[in-house]
């Protein structure tokens, strides 16, 4: 994130979360999601479940992709990425949710409908395969067949 640059739309992001007494939860948000940015092969949970939290609560000025490129230098995409990988991970039953491990597995499995996912994941598994983005969406595949 480039430190000192602030454009109007983040001045007005810092105005309304002042005016509105929400300062305090949009900072925290922001905090934490630099804070794993810097590691985010660690913590790619917790950044998409944070920004869904900044999305849902609206306490920002602007857009929503204005602020993610203001606040952290980050692309639309990039934010909807992280969020669908983690609505994806926590689709998962508990005893499953350990298989996927990164954004991409994530987000492969994103594309398969819930009800079959954990069939699709047993199916990797089960096959000697590394469980991979591929390896899912190529499962995933062939299951439709």
């Amino acid at each position: 994130m480039k430190k000192g640059k602030k454009t109007e739309e983040t001045n007005q992001n810092i105005e309304l979360a002042k005016q509105e007494g929400v300062a305090a939860r949009l900072q925290g948000h922001v905090d934490r999601i630099t804070g794993y940015v810097t590691t985010i092969g660690e913590n790619w949970m917790r950044i998409g479940e944070e920004l869904i939290q900044v999305r849902d609560e609206g306490d920002f000025a602007g857009t929503f992709e204005g602020f993610v490129k203001d606040t952290f230098d980050k692309t639309r995409d990039w934010a909807y990425k992280l969020m669908e990988s983690f609505e994806a991970k926590k689709s998962l039953p508990a005893h499953v949710e350990h298989e996927i491990q990164n954004p991409r597995q994530a987000l492969a499995l994103a594309e398969v409908p819930s009800a079959k996912r954990e069939k699709v994941i047993a199916a990797v598994r089960d096959s000697g395969k590394k469980m991979t983005g591929k390896a899912i969406t190529q499962e995933a595949a062939k299951q439709e067949r």
